[in-house]
This record gives C-alpha cells, sequence and structure tokens, in this order.
C-alpha cells in the first residue's frame, strides 16, 4: 500500500532499484519507512530544527544550499538541499530531499544529480563575474557563525537566480524536477490520517 498517490514523474523512467531518472540525469527516490523520523528536534520547533540540520550540514563538510519548512501535499515536511563531493567522481552532487513525519513512520523523497563533466565551470563564471563566492541568503535559510563569531557565507553560485545562466547544470536541472514533482504530491488518506 503507497503511502503516495500523486507524484508527476513526467519524463522519468525507472532503473528498476528503486531509483528514477530523466534524460538530464535527475534521479528521484522515494521511500517509505515504517519508524519515525530522526530529526534533532520536533518539526514544529522550526526554528531549531533547520538550525541543527544546517549545522549538522556544515560539521559534516557539506555546503547547505536551501532548507526549510514546507507543505507538500498538504502535510508538514522538512527539506533540505545540500551539495557534497562524491567519492570518484568530478565535481558535486546536489542533493535536495523531503521528509515527511508522522507519529509511527516517515516517507522521504529524494532528488540528486551529479555535476559530472561540467564541475566548477557553474563557480568559475559566478567568481569571475561577482568576484566573491559567499552571499547571506534569505530569512528561511539559517545563519550559521564560526567558533569566532563570524558568519557562514553560502555560496552564491548555488543561488537560483544563477540557473538561468545555465539551465542544463546539474543543480538548475535538480531545482527543475522539484518545481515539477512537488506541487503535485498527493498523499493516500491513510498516511494523511496518521497522527503528526
Amino acid at each position: 500500500m503507497s503511502a503516495i498517490t500523486g507524484l508527476d514523474d513526467t519524463g522519468f523512467t525507472s532503473t528498476g532499484d528503486g531509483v528514477w531518472v530523466n534524460a538530464a540525469g535527475v534521479n528521484v527516490r522515494v521511500q517509505f519507512f515504517d519508524t519515525p523520523a530522526e530529526l534533532p528536534c520536533p518539526i514544529a520547533d522550526e526554528r531549531a530544527l533547520l538550525y541543527e540540520c544546517a549545522r549538522d550540514w556544515h560539521e559534516a563538510g557539506a555546503g547547505l544550499i536551501e532548507s526549510w519548512i514546507d507543505y507538500p501535499g498538504g502535510l508538514p515536511a522538512l527539506f533540505q538541499f545540500i551539495k557534497t563531493r562524491p567519492e570518484g567522481l568530478p565535481g558535486h552532487r546536489y542533493r535536495a530531499w523531503y521528509v515527511v513525519p508522522r507519529a509511527t513512520c516517515h516517507l522521504q523523497i529524494d532528488v540528486w544529480a551529479d555535476e559530472g563533466a561540467d564541475a566548477g565551470r557553474r563557480q568559475s563564471f559566478v567568481k569571475e563575474r561577482f568576484g566573491t563566492m559567499e552571499y547571506v541568503p534569505g530569512p528561511t535559510v539559517p545563519l550559521l557563525k564560526t567558533t569566532d563569531g563570524r558568519a557562514v557565507g553560502y555560496d552564491i553560485a548555488d543561488s537560483p537566480g544563477i540557473d538561468d545562466m545555465f539551465p542544463n547544470h546539474a543543480l538548475s536541472q535538480v531545482r527543475k524536477a522539484l518545481r515539477q514533482i512537488f506541487p503535485s504530491l498527493r498523499f493516500a488518506d491513510w498516511f494523511r490520517s496518521l497522527p503528526a
């Protein structure tokens, strides 16, 4: 019995191992877990949850791109978007996911793509054009500080405003897939009726 009754997967084909991929190399995976989500604090405590998750990713060496509480399909969900450097591959892996927690289980929807041969081109362009690689994000993204009190900057090359300049880049394609998939997300009644 699926927890999802609607999801626009137009252009995606199954790889046979629970992952769906499109022509741009964007991967999607939906996983149901019959255990509560392991979040550092309750989703209702939005500010603390976003800050703790951002700090954890920063300490793990990942670059946080975006993070907020969203309501795809009408249920509260933690959205996170990070970049990492996968071992043995050039460039970054851009990975976004929603965790939809319920009291006794949770659903996780992952969307990711690898930079591959395009590695570094977007960052080089931004550095040459803007001269800086850091910016302070909007109010929905947690602002971290280093131990000496400096704000941890976010990479301006990861900002949505750069996507139009690099429409075929892995990051731009992940955002495009997110815009396709999540407005169409619908949950089964049994999943929606579970306690929050």
